[in-house]
C-alpha cells in the first residue's frame, strides 16, 4: 500500500425531493438552491500526493449513510461506491433529501478488487460494515502484516435547508498502529516462524467514535517475519481500534521458532503499551532470543502517524484466564486446585463485561483480565434496619453504574457514613473484606451490580435458555460450601446487588436450585415491617 495516500476527497449532492423539481432544468437557480455540498478527506500529514488511497488487488469502498436526528433517529439513505467511480479523485453521492436536520456517517475501507454489489452492498472482507455504528472485524487474524485493512471514519450533523449548503468534513483512521521487531539481525536471520496472540477490541461505532470493549482474540499462526532482512527487522505489524487518548494494550504473547521448528524462545510485551489513534508505535528489542540488556525494547514512531514515545520491556507470558479457573490470594490463577496456595474465588468470567474499561478502576490499568466470585457469601441480615424508616429517606439515591461504583458510592453517601451501624449486610461485607485480602491486580471485593449477579448466578445456576457454564459449576462444587450462595435449600432466599432505584434494591432469588433473576424491585425501607434483607456474594475485577 503506498504511504504518501493521505488525501480522499468526497462531495456529497443532496436535491431536495419535489415533483416541481423534476420539471426544471437543472441550471435553473431554484434547482441550484436546493443542492448541499459536502467534501470530506482524509488526514493530510506529510501529504505528498494527492491521489486516493491504494492497495495492490483492493479497491477503495466508500459507504454513506444519512440519518434523521432527534429521540428515534431514522436511516434515510445509504449507499456504497467504490474509487472506481470516482472523478477528479472525488467519490460523489446524489440523493433526494428533505428540508431538515440530519448526521451523516462515512466509511472508507477496502475491498477485494473485482468484487460485485449483492443488494447494493459489495462483499466485506476485514469488517462486518452492515451498520455503521457497529463495525466489527470478520477475523481478527486478517490485520496483521497488511495495510489493506487500513480504514476512515466520519460523522457530522448538518441541517438541509432551502439554501445552497456547503461545508468540509475530515476522515480519520479509527486505528493505531503497532510494528514490533528484532533488533539483532543475526537472531532475525534465525527466526522462520512468528507466532502472535493477544485480544483486540471487536468493534467500532462511526456515529459517536467509540471503541467496543468486547474482545476478540487475534492470532498469528506460525507466519514468516514480516521483515525482508538487513535493515528490514519487522517481524510483524497490526491495527487496532483505539480512542483518541488513555487506551492500552493487553498483553501481547510472542513465539519464535527456526526452520527446523525448534523454538527459539517465548515471550511477551507486558499490558500497558499506549495506543491512541491514528499513532503507529515501533517496538524494537531483543525478542528472539535473550540479550545482556534482558529484553528491553526501544520505542519510536512512524513519522507518517502522529506518536508519542513510551519505554516497554517483554516478560514472561502470563497463563490465559478462563472461566472456572481458581484465583488465589498472589493474584495468580490456574485450572486445577492448587493447595499449596490460598484460594479466594473462581473466575466467573473473562475480559471485560457489560461496557466496563479498565479506565473504570483506580490504577493504572491496560485491560481486564476477568471477573472473579469469592468462595462464601455474607450471613443473611436486613440491607438497612427498619426503625430508620423516616429517619433515612432513600428516595433520590440512584446507583446504577457496575459493581465496583456502585459499592464505593454508597459507602460515601451521607445515608450510610452518618448511620452506618444501622446497615447490617454492609457490616458484614466489610468483615468479610478484611478477612479476605486481595492482591494488587485487583478492584479489591465490591458488590455486584445487578447485571453482574444475574451474569455470575446465570453461569452457576442457568436460566431459561441460558444454559449453566458447567466448567465455572464444577470448579465451584470442588471448594466446600462455595456453592451455598443463600443459607436455605428449601425456602426462596434473596441475593443482594448493589443497584439502588426508587428507595429499592435490586435482587435476585434463589429456592434451592432455582434461580429467578425477574423479581421485583425490593423497598429498603417499610412502614410496618423489615425492609429488603438477604446475603451479599462479593465479586472482584482482575486487572493489567
Amino acid at each position: 500500500m503506498k504511504k504518501n495516500f493521505f488525501y480522499l476527497a468526497v462531495t456529497l449532492f443532496m436535491a431536495l425531493f419535489a415533483s416541481c423539481s423534476q420539471e426544471e432544468a437543472p441550471s435553473t437557480l431554484g434547482s441550484k438552491s436546493k443542492l448541499v455540498s459536502i467534501s470530506a478527506q482524509l488526514p493530510t500529514e506529510g501529504v505528498k500526493t494527492r491521489a486516493l488511497p491504494t492497495a495492490n488487488d483492493h479497491d477503495l469502498r466508500c459507504i454513506l449513510e444519512i440519518w434523521s436526528t432527534g429521540n428515534n433517529p431514522e436511516l434515510m439513505y445509504r449507499d456504497e461506491k467504490l474509487d472506481l467511480d470516482a472523478v477528479d479523485n472525488k467519490i460523489s453521492f446524489e440523493f433526494a433529501l428533505e428540508p431538515g436536520n440530519y448526521k451523516f456517517l462515512m466509511w472508507a475501507d477496502f475491498v477485494a478488487t473485482g468484487t460485485g454489489q449483492v443488494n447494493g452492498h459489495y462483499a466485506d472482507k476485514f469488517y462486518d460494515t452492515n451498520d455503521l455504528k457497529n463495525i466489527t472485524l470478520k477475523d481478527a487474524s486478517l490485520l496483521y502484516n497488511t495495510d489493506a485493512c487500513d480504514a476512515f471514519f466520519a460523522a457530522q450533523e448538518f441541517t438541509k435547508t432551502e439554501d445552497v449548503e456547503s461545508f468540509d468534513a475530515t476522515l480519520k483512521r479509527p486505528f493505531a498502529k503497532i510494528i514490533v521487531s528484532e533488533k539483532n539481525k543475526t537472531n532475525f536471520e534465525k527466526c522462520a516462524k512468528v507466532s502472535v496472540s493477544h485480544k483486540v477490541p471487536q468493534g467500532f461505532n462511526v456515529e459517536d467514535g467509540s471503541v467496543s470493549t468486547t474482545l476478540m482474540p487475534a492470532t498469528l499462526s506460525e507466519a514468516a517475519a514480516l521483515g525482508k532482512g538487513n535493515t528490514d527487522l519487522k517481524l510483524f505489524s497490526y491495527y487496532v481500534f483505539a480512542a483518541p487518548a488513555d487506551d492500552a494494550l493487553g498483553e501481547i504473547k510472542l513465539t519464535f521458532k527456526d526452520v527446523s521448528d525448534t523454538e527459539l524462545r517465548s515471550t511477551a510485551i507486558p499490558a500497558g503499551v499506549s495506543v491512541i489513534r491514528n499513532r503507529c508505535t515501533q517496538a524494537k528489542g531483543h525478542l528472539v532470543a535473550e540479550a545482556t540488556n534482558n529484553g528491553k525494547v526501544d520505542v519510536g514512531f512512524d513519522d507518517e502517524w502522529t506518536s508519542n514515545e513510551e519505554n516497554i520491556e517483554p516478560t514472561d507470558p502470563t497463563l490465559a484466564m478462563e472461566v472456572g479457573d481458581y484465583y488465589y490470594s498472589d493474584g495468580t490463577w490456574s485450572a486445577t486446585l492448587n493447595g499449596e496456595k490460598t484460594c479466594i474465588g473462581v473466575v466467573y468470567a473473562v475480559d471485560a463485561q457489560n461496557g466496563e474499561k479498565a479506565s473504570d478502576y483506580d490504577g493504572d490499568y491496560a485491560r481486564i483480565k476477568g471477573y472473579v466470585m469469592a468462595l462464601e457469601s455474607t450471613a443473611r441480615l436486613e440491607f438497612c434496619s427498619k426503625e430508620m424508616y423516616g429517619t433515612i429517606d432513600f428516595t433520590d439515591l440512584e446507583l446504577n453504574k457496575k459493581g465496583n461504583k456502585n459499592t464505593k458510592d454508597i459507602f460515601a453517601d451521607n445515608r450510610y457514613t452518618q448511620y452506618s451501624d444501622k446497615f447490617p449486610v454492609l457490616e458484614a461485607f466489610i468483615t468479610f473484606k478484611e478477612q479476605t485480602m486481595v492482591p494488587s491486580n485487583s478492584s479489591g471485593w465490591y458488590i455486584p451490580s445487578i447485571e453482574q449477579l444475574i451474569d455470575m448466578t446465570t453461569s452457576y445456576f442457568g436460566e431459561g435458555e441460558n444454559a449453566k457454564n458447567d466448567k465455572f459449576a464444577t470448579a465451584v462444587d470442588a471448594i466446600e460450601g462455595a456453592n451455598l450462595f443463600v443459607n436455605s435449600t428449601t425456602t426462596g432466599r434473596y441475593l443482594l446487588s448493589s443497584s439502588i432505584t426508587n428507595s429499592g434494591l435490586h435482587v435476585i432469588l434463589l429456592t434451592g436450585s432455582v434461580l429467578s433473576t425477574s423479581q421485583k424491585v425490593q423497598a429498603i425501607l417499610n412502614s410496618n415491617k423489615a425492609g429488603v434483607q438477604g446475603q451479599i456474594r462479593p465479586i472482584l475485577t482482575v486487572l493489567e
